[in-house]
């Protein structure tokens, strides 16, 4: 049930918005989602989405090589931001004709450097485990990513930036398709990047991230 909860909340704060004066609300396109928004920036609410389809076809030689299509994922995003300070987002997944919860979360702004956020979301483990899959260069992630990345789990995170580091840390549990019995483990996740050197033409810097399993119990924290 942990799920329905989470995109229940979101559904509430995003409901919000229309709340307001449908005269208020200004429709535009954004970076390929229909955005609404009020004329004073205090709310606005966004649908979108996208389809993942690779082809192939092969010329065969000696070897016989499948030619195909298939459609790998599609995805569809419901997000909101509220009174400047928080934002929620709803993305899910159609991979393998089923559906999974994806980035189900809720964020505070504390101010323009730091945020805490909580819900269903990837840990922050390195830099190919947290960027958008919008924006990654090949179809999948290093196969060294694919071995050790924890992927999006339930749990709460804080993350803080300047202009030459960034640091997040989180705790986390298990992913909202858990099903085995018992107690759930638990683990703290964090990423910290330094980058000393950036100029028009590039930069350099260097992160390190860490994953340490907690040996305690939820029920034994009390």
């Amino acid at each position: 049930m942990k799920k329905y909860y989470l995109i229940t909340f979101c559904l509430f704060l995003a409901g919000s918005l229309f709340a307001q004066n449908s005269n208020d609300l200004k429709l535009s396109v954004n970076n390929g989602s229909i955005k609404m928004a009020t004329d004073d920036g205090q709310f606005s609410f966004g649908v979108g989405g996208r389809v993942y389809m690779d082809a192939a076809a092969y010329f065969d030689d000696k070897t016989d090589l499948g030619s195909g299509s298939e459609v790998r994922d599609i995805r569809l995003l419901v997000k909101a931001d509220l009174w400047k300070k928080w934002n929620a987002k709803i993305n899910i997944g159609f991979a393998d004709g089923e559906v999974s919860l994806k980035d189900v979360w809720l964020m505070y702004k504390i101010n323009k450097n730091s945020f805490v956020r909580a819900g269903h979301f990837l840990e922050p483990f390195g830099i190919e485990q947290t960027e958008s899959s919008k924006t990654t260069k090949f179809m999948h992630a290093a196969s060294t990513i694919e071995a050790f990345r924890p992927g999006r789990n339930l749990g709460f995170s804080y993350a803080t930036w300047s202009k030459k580091i960034f640091w997040e840390t989180g705790l986390f549990g298990s992913d909202t398709n858990n099903k085995t019995e018992g107690d759930e483990g638990y683990g703290l996740t964090s990423r910290f990047v330094f980058a000393p050197i950036q100029t028009d033409g590039g930069l350099f810097h260097i992160g390190m991230s860490e994953f340490t399993e907690l040996p305690m119990q939820l029920d034994s924290m009390s």
